[in-house]
């Protein structure tokens, strides 16, 4: 998609949502993207969204909305983890045209220019990313049915936290 010179960010979730934004975006300023505040016109909009509880996922479904009423011709693009965990329920809100799971977000402004389409909504989720960094520890939790997960990322530290099955 040629042309496009303005492109806006909006983050929900955590502070490595928020690191991840800022990757992005350099990657797009790389790009020759002009960086504007979320909520002025651009052509493209990035929503970076977050998936921790259902209310999260309500939320980025409000923001996705509202971004597509306040920038009505814009590209709109869903990144991040409710895109990688409900990328058909994303994909079905009115309005987004771009749905991409986390091992491809580092890639969006790549997507973006590749692509010729924009009759439908493009869906770019792996099933499994970056499963070979997962390891799940059963008995190493203190809380009965707990798991403790450890993520790791190549070139990046490893993550480790509880979750529940």
């Amino acid at each position: 998609m040629n042309g496009l010179r303005r492109v806006s960010f909006h983050t929900l979730g955590c502070r490595l949502n928020q690191a991840e934004t800022a990757l992005i975006a350099e990657r797009f300023r790389l790009a020759g993207y002009a960086i504007v505040e979320h909520g002025l016109e651009a052509e493209v909009a990035v929503i970076n969204t977050c998936s921790v509880t259902e209310h999260a996922d309500a939320r980025c479904r409000q923001e996705i909305r509202k971004l597509r009423r306040r920038n009505p011709d814009a590209l709109v693009c869903a990144v991040g983890c409710y895109a990688q965990a409900d990328s058909s329920a994303v994909a079905a809100i009115l309005g987004v045209d771009l749905v991409v799971g986390n091992d491809r977000k580092f890639a969006l402004v790549d997507l973006i220019d590749q692509s010729t389409d924009w009759n439908h909504t493009q869906v770019h989720v792996s099933r499994n990313p970056d499963a070979d960094g997962i390891e799940l520890h059963p008995a190493a939790h203190p809380r009965p049915g707990a798991l403790t997960v450890s993520v790791r990322h190549p070139g990046r530290r490893t993550r480790t936290g509880a979750a529940r099955p």
